[in-house]
């Protein structure tokens, strides 16, 4: 097996680095954080609706384009 272009042996390739494991530290503990807090919202006030549907659809917009219909509906 070839060496590491960083210089490590087969055991030390897979091992973090102090300064890897604070770059990502941060990001880890956002993620844990949010993930905290999201399940507290689930707890609390149950999982979220999808508001979605409440809303008509603008079928003069610029950027909407109609559903494809279904093959095995018919178009009448």
């Amino acid at each position: 097996m070839q060496n590491s272009p960083f210089g490590a042996g087969t055991h030390e390739f897979f091992t973090l680095h102090p300064w890897v494991m604070l770059l990502l530290l941060p990001f880890v503990i956002m993620f844990v954080w949010a993930s905290v807090k999201e399940y507290q919202r689930w707890r609390r006030f149950g999982p979220s609706k999808n508001k979605r549907g409440a809303y008509d659809i603008d079928e003069t917009a610029p950027s909407y384009e109609p559903p494809k219909p279904n093959a095995g509906e018919n178009d009448t």
